[in-house]
């Protein structure tokens, strides 16, 4: 077999990493049935939690005749444990890696925004306005208001300094804790907490950046 990294399937000539970095362009929660119900099919994302964590959802189709889903469960935990090392502490958990019909879908747990930008190598960032003013992140984009069709420029919402601001790149729907105030046009709101990019870019899901203000 080829050289291979944990965090990624893999093909004979495809290396694991690039194409799992690809899956992470489609992250999210499972969609959870109401009590008493079956679940529902679990949908690809990221979501920022309450508490600051980053739980994200990743799924594709899995050939047994290129894949193997243990030695995949194997080489992800590895990552993470050598992640985890650096850092001195359990900044990354695999919660599940499982088949759902034809696709496998693998849930993963970061303790920080940091923590996932660093480990999918992926521009990330989620924190208050403030703290991504102080950080050089450029906010001079086209905003929408949440429920209004005007656009709108940032110094027309320049008094949003203690709500807080998500910010990436790949071509995901991204969930917050809090209700949308404010997005970039680039995206949609698929509902009060979640938005998604309008269109894809790529064939490989790179775009952005993308923008959301809640509280």
């Amino acid at each position: 077999k080829s050289s291979r990294k944990a965090g990624g399937f893999y093909k004979e000539t495809y290396y694991m990493r690039k194409l799992w970095l690809a899956l992470l362009t489609l992250s999210m929660l499972f969609s959870m049935a109401g009590c008493g119900r079956e679940q529902a099919a679990p949908v690809a994302g990221v979501t920022v939690e309450k508490d600051g964590t980053i739980t994200s959802v990743l799924m594709d189709s899995f050939e047994k005749e290129f894949y193997d889903l243990e030695d995949l469960r194997d080489m992800i935990q590895l990552e993470a444990a050598t992640h985890n090392q650096e850092k001195g502490g359990e900044r990354i958990r695999l919660e599940s890696l499982e088949m759902n019909g034809s696709n496998c879908v693998a849930v993963m747990k970061y303790q920080s925004f940091e923590d996932y930008a660093e480990y999918n190598e992926v521009p990330f960032f989620s924190g208050t306005v403030e703290e991504a003013e102080d950080a050089g992140i450029n906010l001079s984009v086209t905003w929408l208001q949440a429920g209004g069709n005007a656009s709108m420029q940032w110094k027309e919402i320049e008094a949003a300094q203690d709500y807080r601001l998500v910010v990436w790149y790949a071509d995901m729907p991204t969930a917050v804790p809090g209700k949308i105030r404010y997005y970039s046009d680039n995206l949609t709101l698929a509902d009060a907490k979640k938005a998604k990019p309008a269109q894809s870019d790529t064939a490989e899901g790179e775009s952005g950046p993308f923008y959301v203000i809640y509280k």
